[in-house]
């Protein structure tokens, strides 16, 4: 539960992650009290989630729901995180404390790397699964060029899947379907560049 001096501690870290947002424009992510500046992405990673954005902004063209990218911040568990996209359904519900944040994201996509692997597949997961609006968490792995398919089940238990390029992810939640290799095909143009 924490002490009262863990949770002033904690209340004034938060607020100088939001000053430190606002004041210099650059994203950070917040979790178990550090606050962490977002490092700027390969080719590949920009590729296959900008890949993502585009196919489902398609999909969902008329529906109610709407994808958007990092730039939308997401509040789970006293944490904050941008997610390379997520999916938004109606009605939206924003953090009052915190603006321009969702609380409830139906779908959310992070795009990994070697270096983010463990934090997004660990310390993000867990969080993320904090969410009671969450219907899939979708892992994307540009190393190995596979997709990691976790879906929320009626008992609240997840089921997981794992696909690879001849594979299509359905995402029952919001109506849409993704080929895998959608997901990576435009980042041939990248390969060698991901330093």
């Amino acid at each position: 539960m924490g002490t009262p001096a863990e949770k002033i501690e904690s209340t004034s870290r938060f607020a100088a992650y939001l000053e430190i947002e606002r004041e210099t424009g650059i994203k950070h992510e917040y979790h178990a009290g550090k606050i962490v500046a977002m490092a700027g992405g390969t080719p590949v990673h920009s590729a296959v989630a900008s890949t993502i954005l585009v196919e489902l902004g398609k999909q969902l063209t008329g529906k109610p729901c709407q994808p958007h990218g990092s730039d939308f911040r997401i509040r789970a568990e006293g944490s904050a995180f941008y997610p390379d996209v997520m999916v938004v359904c109606p009605p939206p519900k924003l953090d009052p404390e915190l603006p321009n944040t969702l609380l409830n994201p139906r779908v959310i996509v992070e795009v990994i790397s070697p270096s983010t692997e463990s934090y997004d597949r660990s310390f993000k997961w867990f969080h993320y699964q904090q969410i009671p609006e969450l219907m899939d968490f979708i892992l994307v792995s540009t190393d190995t060029r596979t997709v990691e398919h976790y879906r929320r089940q009626d008992d609240s238990s997840w089921l997981y899947q794992k696909l690879g390029e001849g594979d299509t992810l359905a995402l029952t939640s919001v109506e849409c379907s993704l080929p895998v290799s959608t997901c990576f095909s435009r980042v041939d143009m990248w390969e060698g560049e991901q330093g």
